[in-house]
């Protein structure tokens, strides 16, 4: 009698441990949108941005170095901000930014860039109401659009 009540609650927890388990996406994970290489050149050095599920990585090159890589810390969901965008209007999107040292943000978005409309990255620059482009293919000059935040 005893080995039946002891194997009927071990069944019961079981039982609950399945039915009852939280399946939460890990807070260190990098969006889907943001995944992949997106380079920019940005005054005369090439940024190369990776974002793996987990991972993030920093690969800089000047015109006359072999270039460094760096880990950097992983981009966390923003908020949505309004921006206005030339040629696009006021928009309202949502903005990654980062935990760590790097105060840049990332705003995906989709633009025209180089005679065809992709998926780039968006990152405020600190002079002026411009924002860098980052695009999935290594660029020959810099790309840059007038926008600005609005809040």
């Amino acid at each position: 009698m005893r080995i039946k009540k002891i194997g009927l609650v071990g069944l019961m927890m079981i039982l609950a441990m399945l039915l009852f388990t939280v399946s939460a996406q890990a807070s260190s994970t990098v969006p889907q949108n943001l995944r992949g290489h997106w380079s920019a050149l940005r005054g005369n050095e090439l940024w190369t941005f990776t974002f793996r599920k987990s991972s993030a990585d920093l690969f800089t090159k000047g015109p006359h170095e072999s270039g460094n890589t760096s880990k950097i810390a992983l981009p966390v969901h923003g908020k949505s901000v309004k921006y206005w965008i030339k040629g696009y209007g006021v928009k309202k999107i949502r903005t990654y930014g980062f935990t760590g040292d790097i105060d840049d943000s990332f705003i995906p978005f989709k633009l025209k860039v180089a005679g065809a409309y992709r998926h780039v990255l968006l990152s405020p620059m600190q002079w002026g109401h411009s924002f860098a482009i980052y695009t999935k293919f290594v660029p020959a000059k810099m790309y840059t659009i007038r926008a600005k935040t609005l809040g």
